[in-house]
């Protein structure tokens, strides 16, 4: 949902997003550059970005006001099951299985990959520390970045 609460973004298996306007319901936009199923799409903080990830194995920057695809981001060797904006936006994470990438959200740049070999089951992130967890109790502590 966008933060003044006007619109909210969907995912879909046919590999797009479609924004929504929440008081007639209407489809505004859809936006569309994945080659599989999207699971997952986060909206930045200030409601003008949204991230999405996918089957492809990718997940795509998009300009919410235009509807405009600026970066197609790639690195997970599975699906983008989870993602998430950070540092007030200026960065995001997602997940695959065993993956958690830190991206540039203003140059769609990989920043640093994590990963656990036994699956990532579950994340907190809490200022500028992230955690990761297993299923086998295996968990990791990662400083993102410098406050």
């Amino acid at each position: 949902m966008s933060p003044e609460e006007k619109s909210a973004i969907t995912a879909s298996a046919d590999g797009t997003c479609r924004i929504w306007d929440l008081e007639s319901g209407k489809c505004l936009n859809v936006l569309s550059g994945h080659s599989a199923g999207v699971n997952v799409v986060a909206i930045s903080p200030k409601g003008k970005l949204a991230i999405s990830g996918s089957d492809d194995k990718s997940c795509i920057l998009w300009n919410l006001e235009n509807g405009d695809l600026l970066k197609r981001m790639e690195g997970h060797p599975t699906n983008v099951k989870s993602v998430v904006f950070v540092s007030g936006g200026l960065m995001a994470l997602s997940f695959s299985e065993k993956t958690c990438i830190l991206w540039d959200v203003t140059g769609g740049n990989q920043l640093a990959a994590y990963t656990l070999e036994e699956g990532i089951s579950c994340y907190a992130i809490n200022e500028n520390i992230l955690v990761l967890g297993s299923n086998s109790g295996e968990m990791i502590f990662i400083k993102l970045w410098e406050q």
